[in-house]
């Protein structure tokens, strides 16, 4: 039920999430979806729910919006969908995880799974959050980052590759404005704009012009300045100040093109001016050559 239209089916176009509540944020994780009511200060989540990413008091899947048990914590401000599991910050600047915790993702010093948030360990004061496959990560309402749970890839950014059950600082003391986790990888926008990137890194997805993994953060290449990163599983994308989208790691292998088309050279099948990206045909995966060491 990740649609949250009521129906357990997928859909090959856009459908309406029921229930006609208003949401300032949605995220989605593996087999689930979440989404936050600022009016209200309530999150809601919808689909898989056997590991508790629902919230509910429950380990039932919903095929519909499903309010967030939060009986005695303030309004949510901002909220972040793992793979399988959720993270909320509330407007005191308290963070609470809830759903699967194999690696300690919830971060309250444990590895048991809950099906209602849990406060994460420790006294910082959080502004913002965001889930990885299995880790989590999270701003200071001071701009200092923390990750935990797992660090296999060196996705928490602490110079190490354990686990971590509790918030860990990310090496480096710097300060950040945004940060976004992948499944295995980490990235985020220091203040002043530059990015820089940790975990998993042999697609390329740390930017460095490198395929290796780090367990501390790198600086992503190429001297921009950055308004905004996104983390998918094995690639990473962001908006410049130039308003320019560039991304990096590994893709899907399709290759697009737009432009002047007289001779064919788009390899689109025709011979018309294109002013859009349109899919080469052929059905052909293309690749990167690695970056030269």
């Amino acid at each position: 039920g990740p649609m949250g239209h009521g129906f357990s089916q997928d859909e090959l176009i856009p459908v309406a999430v029921t229930g006609g509540y208003t949401y300032a944020a949605l995220d989605a994780g593996e087999h689930h979806a979440c989404g936050l009511d600022t009016s209200t200060g309530d999150v809601y989540c919808w689909g898989g729910g056997w590991e508790g990413q629902i919230g509910n008091q429950s380990w039932d899947s919903q095929n519909t919006p499903t309010l967030v048990y939060r009986t005695g914590i303030n309004d949510f401000v901002a909220m972040a969908a793992g793979g399988r599991h959720n993270c909320a910050v509330t407007e005191s600047g308290e963070l609470y995880c809830w759903g699967h915790n194999n690696s300690g993702q919830l971060g309250n010093d444990s590895l048991s799974m809950s099906f209602v948030p849990l406060l994460v360990s420790g006294s910082n004061t959080y502004a913002s959050v965001a889930a990885g496959g299995d880790h989590s990560c999270a701003l200071t309402n001071t701009d200092q980052a923390y990750c935990w749970g797992r660090n296999s890839e060196g996705q928490l950014g602490d110079g190490t590759n354990d686990d971590r059950s509790a918030p860990t600082a990310v090496d480096g003391g710097r300060t950040y404005s945004q940060l976004t986790a992948g499944v295995y990888h980490t990235c985020a926008i220091e203040v002043g704009g530059a990015a820089y990137c940790w975990g998993r890194g042999w697609n390329g997805q740390l930017g460095n012009n490198a395929g290796d993994d780090s367990n501390t953060p790198v600086a992503v290449a190429g001297g921009f300045t950055w308004l905004r990163l996104d983390a998918g599983q094995m690639h990473t994308c962001g908006i410049t100040s130039g308003n320019e989208l560039r991304c990096w790691g590994a893709t899907g292998g399709s290759l697009y093109c737009w432009g002047q088309n007289q001779q064919g050279e788009l390899g689109l099948g025709w011979v018309d001016l294109i002013n859009t990206p349109t899919a080469v045909v052929g059905g052909m995966t293309f690749v990167t050559p690695p970056p030269r060491r």
